[in-house]
C-alpha cells in the first residue's frame, strides 16, 4: 500500500529529489522545531512511557509503542534529562539506515538513532514521505566511522520542498484512506 502512496507523492509533487514542479526550497528546520535527545541511556525502565528506537519504528506509518515494551516513568525520564517527544512528530533515524522515518502516535521518548520533527508550517505526513524520498542527500551529507551519522545540524538542513499547504493536507488524506483501507483488508 504505500508504494500507492509514494506513486501519489510523485503524480501531485514531482520528483522529490529534482524538484520538477520547482516549489519552493527551505530547510526542515525552517518548517520545523527539532527534538534530539541525549546519549545518557535510562537505568531502568518502569513506566508506560514507551521508550522508541529504530526497531520499533512503523515505517510511513503511526508509532504508539517499543516493540520490547520498554518504558519511562517521569522521574526515570528527568533522571537521564529527557524530553517527550510530543504526539505527531515526524521521527527520523540518524544512525544507520537513514531516513526511516514514522510519526509518533503519542507521547514517547526517543534514543539516540533518533531525530524528530515537530511540524510548524508543513503537514506530517507529507514531510515523513518526503524524507524518506532523500536518502540521496542524508548518505551524501552523513559521517561514516563505522557506521553512517547524521549530527543535527545535517539533520536540520536537508532540504525540504514547499508545495501548498491544501496539496500537502490532500496528500494526507489519501494516505489515512490508503491506512483504512489496509486496516479493512487485515
Amino acid at each position: 500500500m504505500h508504494k500507492i502512496a509514494k506513486s501519489k507523492f510523485v503524480e501531485m509533487f514531482g520528483e522529490p529529489v529534482l524538484n520538477t514542479k520547482g516549489w519552493d526550497v527551505k530547510a526542515v528546520i525552517d518548517v520545523c522545531d527539532c527534538m534530539v535527545p541525549g546519549r545518557d541511556k535510562p537505568k531502568s525502565f518502569t513506566g508506560d512511557i514507551p521508550w522508541i528506537t529504530i526497531e520499533d519504528l512503523i515505517i510511513n506509518g503511526i508509532t504508539f509503542k517499543s516493540k520490547s515494551n520498554l518504558g519511562l516513568t517521569d522521574d526515570e525520564i528527568n533522571e537521564v534529562k529527557r524530553k517527550k517527544v510530543p504526539e505527531g512528530s515526524v521521527l527520523m533515524s540518524c544512525v544507520g539506515n537513514l531516513g526511516i522515518c514514522s510519526i509518533a502516535g503519542r507521547e514517547m521518548i526517543i534514543n539516540q538513532q533518533l531525530h524528530s520533527f515537530q511540524c510548524k508550517n508543513i503537514n506530517n505526513i507529507f514531510l515523513m514521505y518526503y524524507l524518506g524520498f532523500r536518502k540521496d542527500y542524508m548518505l551524501s551529507k552523513a559521517s561514516s566511522t563505522t557506521v553512517l551519522y547524521m549530527n543535527k545540524s545535517i539533520c536540520n538542513s536537508i532540504p525540504v520542498y514547499q508545495p501548498p499547504i491544501e496539496l500537502q493536507n490532500q496528500f494526507a488524506e489519501f494516505v489515512k484512506q490508503i491506512d483504512k483501507l489496509k486496516f479493512v483488508l487485515r
